[in-house]
């Protein structure tokens, strides 16, 4: 570990440019502070004014301009706990206003993902996170899920059918190859209870 004099910061070997010309062999800048003096802020320095030059401040939501991960969240490599690190962009606006890292979960009231304006912002803990996912109504449910054998108007017509005396339950999910069991937990609204 060396000590960098432009950044103040105890960082390892692998951080630091070898130069033989000094006693201890490094330079005694790291290398992200070299490049930040030519101009070029590379991925392990982030500053504050870097971040937030990737983030539009013109609307109510504060949209990441930069990378984003495959559900619109934003994301970028920052610093944390002496290593460089790929976060969402909102947890790193949430550290950079209330200088503390959001745990466990950083979640949005505007349910923007890519949104870093800090008062849009706020904790919470994994529960907290599937009951505002669920009080949205985001989660996949129903048609929604991978593996999901019927749709919303299949079940509307199994239970109409039921209501109108048209057989059994298992007359009655045969076609859609049912048993009386599966039948019974649409209709007692057990499965497929967000269908009206």
């Amino acid at each position: 570990m060396l000590f960098c004099h432009q950044c103040h910061a105890t960082r390892p070997l692998a951080d630091f440019w070898r130069n033989p010309q000094r006693s201890n062999g490094y330079h005694r800048i790291c290398r992200y502070c070299a490049r930040a003096r030519r101009g070029y802020i590379g991925p392990m320095l982030r500053t504050a004014e870097y971040f937030w030059s990737k983030v539009d401040k013109t609307g109510e939501c504060w949209p990441w301009l930069g990378g984003k991960k495959k559900h619109g969240y934003g994301q970028t490599s920052w610093r944390k706990d002496g290593e460089k690190r790929n976060i969402s962009a909102h947890r790193v606006a949430f550290f950079l206003e209330y200088g503390r890292w959001p745990e466990p979960c950083c979640l949005h009231k505007c349910d923007n993902p890519p949104c870093c304006r800090p008062d849009h912002l706020f904790e919470g803990t994994q529960q907290v996170n599937r009951q505002d996912t669920v009080s949205k109504e985001r989660q996949a449910r129903g048609e929604k899920q991978g593996h999901a054998r019927l749709t919303e108007t299949i079940v509307k017509k199994i239970r109409q059918d039921y209501a109108n005396g048209m057989g059994t339950m298992k007359e009655i999910g045969e076609p859609f190859g049912l048993d009386a069991s599966n039948v019974n937990k649409i209709l007692k609204r057990q499965a497929w209870a967000h269908v009206k």
